[in-house]
């Protein structure tokens, strides 16, 4: 009972993050919200395989685990670990708002419920916790490595166990999401003390040392950041697993990561290189513009000049200033990034930002909060008020953007999906070409066993030759030539004339264009 009293505010904050999520979860897989990529990744963990670029063996081995669940179809198992990461996120962040606030008890855990209400009902970010998608599991690992920075921050903490949970940590959020590495600077040198700041930066004594080049010197001296970077290696080990399941003969194996070329090809997204930084200049003041509208669309504009608030309010508090490096950290590599990612999705990448800005929101609640207590002597409803005034416009937003976010009701992909199992000719070839209809193919043939007569194709990956010999390996009948004059899969229908060669297309997958010998 006196566990209740005292987490109260995280059970309610649970309550109502999973009840939102259950009504909105996608049953099965879904195109909803972007969520192309989600029959690859639940594939690949079904399969024992191993998804696109950069592999997600963090990822993969959770979702691998919840699969086993026996409720609803394998993808609405998977879908449920986006939701589970995405409560636990909310949860981390109310209580990082808690611990760093350090004030009135009760303030900071209901300003670190109405922060954890922001992040898990921030549109982007629940449209994420309703899919099968890395996301969200993203976001957790970021929380939590940052409720460790501020935890240490806000305590002075300098146990060994603090370095060590925090690098292992970040080398397993690694496997999650290849962004994460955006929080190592501000991870390994946090941690320095302000006598190792001094000798390893020739006097530098502002707290802005910690996270700039003048520290670079006492990092190297600091034992803590050594310890922190053991400890990243080990937490590392989990990408272990790829070449582990590169030898499953899973149908779904990008790249052949089997020797350290081919695993550097994977983990590093070479496949992937050619998008970064390559969006045209002249989409890039649209890009900036939509983006900005869109961060404000997570908050409402009232929460966005309550974070704007915030942060202006703390700046002349010590205990904040390093929070303030952190954020500007994060919001300046993550969002540099991400505007230059040139996919029609990017601006995914930046829910670490969220993240941080919710935390900002629940901060900027609690000293709003704080000024209301002072007038409670004279009318009590005043701090209920308050609660009420920083609640509603985020549950006004939540309502604004329900039908964009909700996947309860999208079918589009498990009709395409039946559709072309039910339709395709006996022993026929299906190419595919997006990501959306290939992925969604390989769930029902590959996941659940569905048309085990036809071969599906990715006509965008025959030129790769890791594509070809896995594809050689998973339908040994198929003639797949080792070169080719013309386009691959117009090669690969030439080879094989005797079968239906057919083609589809999303909007009407009943329709399968197919081509034979004398066609």
């Amino acid at each position: 009972m006196r566990s209740i009293r005292r987490n109260g505010h995280l059970l309610f904050l649970t309550i109502c993050l999973s009840l939102v999520y259950t009504v909105t979860l996608a049953p099965d897989i879904t195109w909803a919200n972007r969520g192309d990529d989600g029959g690859d990744l639940i594939v690949a963990a079904a399969t024992k395989g191993i998804p696109h670029p950069s592999g997600y063996p963090t990822y993969i081995l959770l979702a691998q685990l919840i699969q086993s669940l026996p409720i609803g179809t394998l993808a609405f198992r998977t879908n449920l670990l986006s939701t589970l990461c995405a409560v636990l996120s909310a949860l981390v962040v109310a209580d990082i708002v808690r611990c760093f606030y350090g004030g009135n008890i009760r303030i900071g855990k209901t300003a670190g419920t109405i922060a954890g209400l922001s992040l898990g009902l921030a549109p982007l970010f629940w449209s994420q916790a309703v899919i099968t998608e890395v996301y969200t599991l993203n976001a957790l690992f970021v929380a939590l490595i940052l409720h460790i920075l501020l935890n240490g921050i806000a305590h002075k903490l300098t146990h060994t166990w603090v370095d060590r949970l925090s690098g292992l940590l970040f080398g397993v959020a690694l496997g999650t999401q290849a962004t994460v590495a955006f929080l190592l600077p501000p991870l390994l040198l946090s941690g320095i003390s302000k006598k190792e700041k001094e000798q390893g930066s020739m006097g530098a004594k502002s707290s802005r040392a910690a996270l700039f080049p003048s520290s670079l010197a006492a990092f190297f001296s600091s034992k803590r950041s050594v310890r922190k970077f053991i400890w990243i290696l080990l937490g590392l080990q989990v990408y272990l697993i790829i070449p582990i399941r590169a030898r499953s003969g899973s149908p779904v194996i990008w790249g052949d990561p089997v020797d350290w070329k081919g695993f550097w090809w994977l983990v590093s997204g070479q496949y992937y290189h050619w998008r970064v930084f390559s969006l045209p200049l002249s989409h890039l003041w649209t890009r900036i513009q939509d983006w900005v509208g869109m961060l404000v669309d997570q908050f409402s504009i009232f929460g966005m000049l309550l974070v704007l608030w915030a942060l202006l309010f703390y700046w002349k508090h010590t205990h904040f200033r390093k929070l303030h490096w952190i954020t500007v950290w994060i919001i300046l590599t993550y969002v540099i990034f991400a505007v230059g990612y040139n996919t029609h999705d990017a601006y995914v990448l930046l829910i670490p930002v969220i993240v941080i800005l919710s935390i900002w929101m629940g901060l900027g609640s609690a000293a709003l909060l704080e000024a209301l207590v002072r007038w409670q002597n004279k009318a009590t409803w005043i701090l209920p008020a308050g609660v009420i005034l920083l609640v509603f416009p985020v549950l006004i937003n939540a309502w604004r953007f329900f039908l964009l976010v909700d996947a309860s009701q999208d079918i589009r992909a498990t009709t395409f999906g039946q559709a072309v199992m039910q339709t395709a000719p006996q022993n026929a070839i299906i190419y595919t070409l997006d990501d959306a209809d290939s992925f969604t193919l390989w769930y029902y043939h590959f996941a659940l066993g569905g048309r085990p007569d036809i071969a599906v194709l990715q006509k965008r990956l025959l030129p790769e030759v890791w594509y070809r010999e896995r594809m050689r390996e998973i339908y040994p009948e198929l003639i797949i030539p080792e070169e080719s004059g013309q386009t691959w899969y117009l090669t690969v229908m030439a080879a094989n004339p005797k079968l239906q060669n057919c083609e589809i297309t999303l909007d009407k997958p009943e329709v399968v264009a197919c081509r034979s010998k004398g066609n």
